[in-house]
């Protein structure tokens, strides 16, 4: 599966999220927890929380509700390329 660019803002001062910092985020928009996007994405619960820490970095806020909210805001959290889907979805 080819890989994807990094989503990144239009501000001027530009913010590149990650495929899976921004999966995470998306989830966590749709109310899910670290444990269930880590179940959804085959992923461990700490790896989730390391996307959060550095996508929280990168947007300079401190909480994973910010971090969606200023991605959201921002025009990341878009997946233009379709929906993003969850492991048992993927058809590889």
């Amino acid at each position: 599966m080819p890989r994807r660019a990094p989503a990144c803002s239009d501000n001027p001062v530009q913010i590149c999220l990650s495929r899976r910092q921004r999966e995470c985020l998306v989830w966590a928009e749709r109310g899910k927890s670290s444990r269930d996007i880590a179940t959804i994405l085959g992923l461990s619960s700490r790896t989730v929380e390391e996307h959060f820490a550095e996508a929280c970095r990168k947007l300079g806020v401190r909480t994973r509700m910010q971090a969606v909210l200023e991605a959201g805001r921002r025009g990341l959290l878009t997946e233009p390329e379709g929906e993003i889907v969850s492991r048992e979805e993927r058809s590889w």
